[in-house]
């Protein structure tokens, strides 16, 4: 009678455990985006330039009006309010997978249209052109240089040097001369900046005597 009581027990507690777990499945939600490409197919479209797009052919692309090229801003509201390029429409980088974004890029690849990717410089851009490359967008190109470069009215398209601004980074260190300083700590000179240091004294508070006033 006991092994018989611990058998029902067994099998209610096994239905129950199957009960939940079944729950448990069902109520379980999916991802919103899953990646479509593996690391080292992200990796071949990383170094793939025929997902840049260079400024000068943006530029004559905004020239001709073409329709089959769609720019992207990913600047904030404000600053893309105070200026912007060709037709590009404002989404920000914090929205890029938001719904209604979402459904708009899937409306553009399905009519063949081109997304061209743009912030202040092409470093801010990367970040939104990689998510949405992994999620499996193909119509999608970065802008080198961004919205900074192409808008700088000093710039002539006609006779660029052989080696374009927007490819030229300034360290923020020094690295060689770290390297060769490094035994002298009087030298400090590893830092680049833009103006000299200045030391700066700071004044002695003057005590104002009872005569001056106070209680």
């Amino acid at each position: 009678m006991k092994e018989l009581k611990r058998t029902r027990r067994l099998i209610i507690v096994s239905i129950i455990f199957v009960f939940i777990i079944i729950i448990g499945l069902i109520s379980l939600r999916k991802p919103d985006f899953e990646y479509q490409l593996s690391t080292n197919e992200m990796l071949e479209e990383i170094y793939n330039i025929e997902n840049e797009m260079l400024p000068d052919e943006a530029m004559e692309i905004m020239a001709y009006g073409d329709s089959s090229y769609q720019f992207i801003d990913l600047r904030n509201p404000y600053d893309f309010n105070k200026g912007f390029l060709g037709n590009a429409i404002n989404i920000p980088v914090s929205d890029i997978l938001e719904k209604e974004s979402f459904e708009f890029f899937n409306q553009l690849e399905e009519d063949s249209v081109i997304l061209v990717l743009y912030a202040e410089n092409q470093l801010q851009a990367n970040g939104a052109w990689m998510i949405l490359k992994q999620l499996g967008f193909s119509n999608i190109k970065i802008l080198l240089g961004g919205y900074s470069y192409i808008s700088n009215e000093n710039i002539d398209f006609y006779n660029l040097p052989d080696v374009p601004e927007y490819f030229v980074e300034e360290p923020f260190m020094d690295f060689a001369t770290l390297i060769e300083e490094a035994s002298n700590p009087d030298k400090s000179e590893a830092f680049t900046t833009d103006n000299d240091t200045q030391k700066i004294t700071p004044l002695k508070r003057k005590k104002k005597s009872a005569s001056e006033g106070g209680c």
